[in-house]
């Protein structure tokens, strides 16, 4: 007989006891979800069980900005997903109002999201150019924080995903710089110039998108690292980017659409495909974009508007090409035919050899402001005729000159002995103490003497601005030239006054 207990599945012998089984263990019972986090509802749990421990629910921070298709937020019906990031996710969206389709950017609900939207908000309210994208409002509904733009038909990562012609490079890559040269003049910096935030077109436009870690330029301060780390220029990864950073971006965006290959650390060039550049791009303009390249912040250029000088200078068919109607056919619109025209007649006279900064209209750099669209903020840095600029306005100035005439500054602390030659100076001061006879036209203060200076009439602008009372051409320009005031505005309050 053997000792010990017997397998249960061995045959008892009559008369022997039949060995005890030790009770089975039951297995615990497992809630549902709702039953474990509230028992009370659900019955409780039944004698013997043991409630296996509720998983955690995962909120994202994002829970808020989460929207689904044909979910309506205020007017704007969601359609679906194009892409989101660490704090916002953006929809297409059809506006049921107005009936087009627009770009809607939902920010979630944390504290970092909510001082982004309102920087976002507010930057972009302050920019109105062709070349970037135009906010239509930007409201909190439904306690979401909304941004409501306009929608391209695609950006240019989707449009690299094959190959595309130089021309078709060139192309994106100016319209880009000239928005950046708006943005700069305005004193912003993008900070995160990559092909997902330019977006194009079918008609050819060509738009920078998401300021939403853009900045105003600061002089010496230290912020946090923004940007895309594969396009973001050196000094930008340690925290102290410049207008030059933004340039930086846009020369590897352009190397990348050539060549197909994003240049990599440590940016010395020739980078990668370097044969491949030269043979697509045009010598004069791949100097230029070694330039904006270089590794070294002090061998760029200032800014984007000089930058885009040094481009006209090397392609000037750019010029041409931004005024000419599009392949698919576009009519020129009545204000370009208006500029055109004005430049045929007037162009060299008034020396008009610059382009304005917001509309791209021909202006001279004696003009304070554009004559067409009003804005006083274009910069004539390193591209003048003079040999100098005010620090202050940044339009030309003679090294022997005591004042600025044009922004009326405090006086300059160097000042040349030798007398300026210049072949445009004319007119006389009516200072009596000073009668310095090298004036130039349109100056506002005598540069020598500081004296305020009378009104200048041309014989080729016939109209004469009811403001600072110079001459202007009110047949073809909104603004004057001279003191930026609206001369449609001044014309019906005189008729007013008149009636």
């Amino acid at each position: 007989m053997m000792s010990g207990r017997l397998p249960s599945c061995s045959p008892v012998r009559l008369g022997e006891s039949t060995p005890t089984r030790r009770p089975r263990p039951r297995r615990p019972y497992r809630t549902p979800r709702s039953a474990a986090l509230f028992p009370e509802e659900a019955g409780g749990c039944r004698e013997g069980d043991v409630p296996a421990r509720p998983r955690p629910i995962r909120r994202r921070a994002t829970d808020a900005s989460q929207l689904r298709r044909g979910d309506v937020v205020h007017k704007y019906r969601v359609e679906r997903r194009l892409g989101a990031g660490r704090f916002t996710t953006v929809y297409q969206a059809y506006d049921t109002l107005e009936a087009t389709r627009v770009a809607l950017k939902v920010f979630a609900d944390h504290p970092a999201a909510i001082s982004i939207f309102a920087h976002e908000a507010r930057i972009a309210a302050r920019l109105e150019h062709p070349n970037i994208i135009r906010l239509k409002t930007a409201e909190v509904v439904e306690g979401r924080r909304v941004l409501v733009t306009e929608l391209g038909d695609r950006s240019l990562a989707d449009a690299l995903e094959r190959p595309r012609s130089t021309r078709f490079a060139i192309h994106v890559f100016h319209e880009v710089l000239c928005g950046l040269a708006y943005a700069h003049a305005q004193g912003i910096i993008h900070r995160d110039i990559k092909p997902e935030n330019i977006l194009l077109w079918r008609d050819g436009q060509v738009k920078i998108a998401d300021f939403g870690v853009s900045r105003f330029a600061e002089p010496a301060t230290h912020t946090t690292v923004t940007g895309t780390p594969s396009y973001r220029a050196p000094e930008q990864a340690y925290g102290r980017p410049e207008f030059a950073s933004d340039l930086f971006s846009l020369a590897l965006v352009f190397y990348e659409m050539v060549t197909r290959m994003l240049p990599a650390w440590p940016f010395r060039w020739p980078f990668a495909r370097h044969e491949r550049f030269l043979s697509q791009v045009p010598p004069a303009l791949v100097a230029v974009v070694r330039r904006a390249a270089s590794f070294d912040l002090s061998h760029r250029y200032r800014d984007a508007s000089t930058m885009l000088i040094a481009v006209h200078r090397a392609i000037p068919e750019l010029l041409d090409d931004r005024r000419a109607p599009s392949r698919n056919g576009r009519r020129l619109s009545w204000q370009e035919y208006r500029q055109r025209e004005f430049e045929t007649r007037f162009g060299r006279r008034l020396g008009l050899d610059y382009r304005c900064n917001r509309c791209g209209g021909p202006v001279s750099e004696f003009m304070l402001d554009c004559p067409w669209c009003g804005f006083g903020g274009n910069s004539f840095y390193g591209i003048g005729t003079f040999p100098n600029v005010c620090a202050v306005c940044e339009r030309g100035v003679h090294d022997d000159w005591r004042y600025c005439p044009w922004c009326y500054g405090a006086r300059f602390r160097i000042v040349s002995r030798v007398p300026s030659q210049d072949a445009r100076y004319g007119g006389l001061c009516p200072n009596p103490r000073c009668r310095e006879t090298r004036l130039l036209p349109h100056m506002k203060h005598c540069p020598w003497c500081n004296a305020r200076l009378r009104p200048w009439r041309s014989r080729l602008l016939t109209g004469i601005c009811p403001g600072c009372h110079n001459s202007v051409a009110t047949d073809y320009w909104e603004h004057c030239a001279w003191c930026g005031k609206d001369l449609l505005a001044l014309r019906l309050r005189q008729s007013r006054r008149r009636a």
